[in-house]
Parts: C-alpha cells; sequence; structure tokens
C-alpha cells in the first residue's frame, strides 16, 4: 500500500514495482518532476511503473510535470484506474503488452499526449481526454495472462489490436497551454497519434462480426488472428475542438465548437474549470457497470473489482453520484465555476 505521498524530483521511478505490486493500492499521492532531468533514459522511466499490476487499484493520484505518468506494462490484469488526475506529462499513461482487463474510470488525462495504448482489452469509462491517443497492435512479442484474481499463469498472446471499450468518455483535443517540462519523447508519436477514437474506423463492432471476419480469412492457422483486429465497443462519447469520433459510433455527440480546460493547483488542492458547448454539457450516457463491459476475448476475466465484485460507476471523479443519466467525462454535471477535483 502506497498512501498520502509527496514523491518528487526522482531520476527513474516515483513508484515501481515488478510482480510485487500485485494486489496493492497506490492511492491519494501527489507525484511531480519524475525523469524531468533525464538522469535515465527510454524504458522504466515513469512516475508510476509496475509490471504484472495483478488486481491492483491506482486511485486518487495526482501526477504531472514528469516525462511519463504512468506505465502499465506486462500483466496488468483486473487492474483499476480510477479518478486519477495527469497533466503536463510529455505523455499521462501508456499500457504495453498487457490483455486485460483494465478499467480506467473518472480520470483526468490533461496533457497533449493522453495516451500510449499498445495494449488490449481495457475499459475507459467516464474519463476525460484532452489530447492525442494512440493504439497500436503488438504481434512480435507474446506475454503472460492470468487465470482471475491470482498469479498464477494461464496463458500467452499477441496484442492484437482492439478489443477495448470507450463508454461515456469526453475527448476535447485541448493543446496544454503550459508545456511539459520533456518534449522530446512525444515528438515524434504525436503525428501518428490523434485525439478521439477515429482510429478505429474499419475495427469490427461485435464478436459476431469478428467471428464472421475470421472466417472469410479462409483456411489458416493462429496467423489468421494476426490480419484481423478485435472488436471494440464504442458508446456515448462526446467530441469537441476536432476530437474526431469513429464513424457509426453509437450516440456519438460531436461539436466542432471551441471548449477549454484549465487547471489551478495550491500544494494540496487541484481546481478544473471546463468550458463546453450546450451540446456536449448536456449529452449524457447511462451508469456503466460490470454487466456491459462483458470480458476482454483472450482473458477468462471480468471487468471488475479485485474481491470479485461488480464495478458501478456510479459517482463522478469528486465523489458526487451520478443519476441514471449523468454528463459525460469525469464529472456528472459540468457548470460555469471550478470544481475541485483532488485534495491532499
Amino acid at each position: 500500500m502506497v498512501r498520502g505521498n509527496v514523491i518528487y524530483d526522482c531520476g527513474q521511478n516515483g513508484v515501481v514495482g515488478h510482480m510485487g505490486c500485485a494486489f496493492s493500492l497506490i492511492e491519494g499521492n501527489h507525484i511531480y518532476r519524475i525523469g524531468a532531468k533525464r538522469e535515465f533514459f527510454g524504458w522504466e522511466v515513469a512516475a508510476i511503473k509496475m509490471h504484472a499490476a495483478v488486481d491492483t487499484v491506482v486511485r486518487g493520484n495526482r501526477v504531472h510535470d514528469s516525462v511519463l505518468g504512468m506505465w502499465l506494462d506486462w500483466q496488468a490484469q483486473g487492474t483499476v484506474v480510477d479518478s486519477n488526475v495527469f497533466y503536463r506529462n510529455t505523455r499521462d499513461v501508456m499500457t504495453e503488452v498487457t490483455h486485460g482487463p483494465i478499467t480506467f474510470m473518472n480520470n483526468v488525462f490533461a496533457s497533449e499526449f493522453s495516451f500510449d495504448d499498445y495494449a488490449q482489452g481495457a475499459a475507459f469509462v467516464n474519463n476525460l481526454f484532452a489530447g492525442r491517443i494512440r493504439h497500436t497492435a503488438v504481434l512480435d512479442r507474446s506475454t503472460p495472462y492470468h487465470f482471475p484474481h491470482v498469479t498464477d499463469v494461464a496463458g500467452e498472446a499477441f496484442v492484437y489490436g482492439g478489443d477495448d471499450r470507450y463508454v461515456n468518455n469526453l475527448f476535447l483535443a485541448v493543446d496544454d497551454s503550459a508545456k511539459p517540462l520533456c518534449t522530446a519523447d512525444a515528438a515524434g508519436a504525436a503525428g501518428m497519434a490523434e485525439a478521439g477514437t477515429a482510429f478505429f474506423d474499419g475495427y469490427p463492432r461485435s464478436l459476431e462480426e469478428y467471428e464472421q471476419l475470421i472466417e472469410e480469412a479462409g483456411l489458416g492457422d493462429e496467423e489468421l488472428y494476426r490480419s484481423v483486429k478485435q472488436p471494440v465497443l464504442l458508446a456515448s462519447n462526446a467530441y469537441v475542438s476536432g476530437a474526431k469520433a469513429a464513424s457509426g459510433e453509437a450516440e456519438a455527440v460531436v461539436s466542432g465548437d471551441g471548449s477549454s480546460l484549465a487547471l489551478r493547483e495550491t500544494d494540496d488542492e487541484l481546481w478544473m474549470t471546463v468550458s463546453l458547448p450546450e451540446s456536449i454539457r448536456s449529452a449524457t450516457g447511462p451508469v456503466i457497470s460490470t454487466a456491459d463491459l462483458g470480458q476482454p476475448r483472450i482473458v477468462e476475466e471480468y471487468f471488475e473489482n479485485p474481491d470479485g465484485s461488480p464495478i458501478v460507476v456510479d459517482r463522478d471523479i469528486t465523489g458526487a453520484a451520478r443519476g441514471a443519466c449523468s454528463a459525460r467525462g469525469p464529472l456528472a454535471a459540468y457548470g460555469d465555476g471550478e470544481v475541485l477535483i483532488w485534495s491532499k
């Protein structure tokens, strides 16, 4: 358990674990300026960096001004990432060669490069993405997955692309007015990433459609699965300021009007102001739970809490209750003023 700490000016990591982080809680920490001086290079550098975060909960942390906010690598299964705030990082979060389930809910990803996804089997529910997202298949690294809620290995698989769920999220495509301390790592990647979910165009939208595509690929062996992207679920997301929706998304709301995102920070508090056009502000989505998200195609485990109980996203990042239909993104409703989204 890592709770209530202030961690800063570390050269390589703020919080780090490899299998020992399984069944852990990382909560309420303020972590910043990690890797900013470039004492270390490349692999394993992040404010939070974990291999095998099995049934690990990362909740209510404030992470900023770092080379990478959080990096979930290999065997992140049953991981719950809830109500964290990432901002002014070169990249906010990276997932790598893991097969899920990972549940991201009520988070604010406020940097220009919000999410770098080299994984599969994640659910994104009621998050705010202010920047670009990159989604990449990994077909040359077969990595382990587990039986539910234990560290026993059940098998290995490639990352085929897809198998993600995006529901009730808010995509802003707002440039970060205060640039991150480290920009070199993201410079090349930014051109390959984009705001929104349009990179999922051409992916199947159901398991039945996916299975049909596999059958149509003809005779073959495992290599057939490398040629067909896995299905994705996209529903009730909102897109503004140039963020692009994938074609055919159910109940997408898209606005070309402008929006803005501002953060006001003290040592002990972080406040957020979001300005949205009325069509986005009034867009709602249902309360999402484990029952809505199914299982990752490869891993036979539901998007649930580490103790096996259902996840129900019925509160927002502030703890406010969500009604049967609430706003999209991390707040249950959007007003005109500041909202306290993190406090020590």
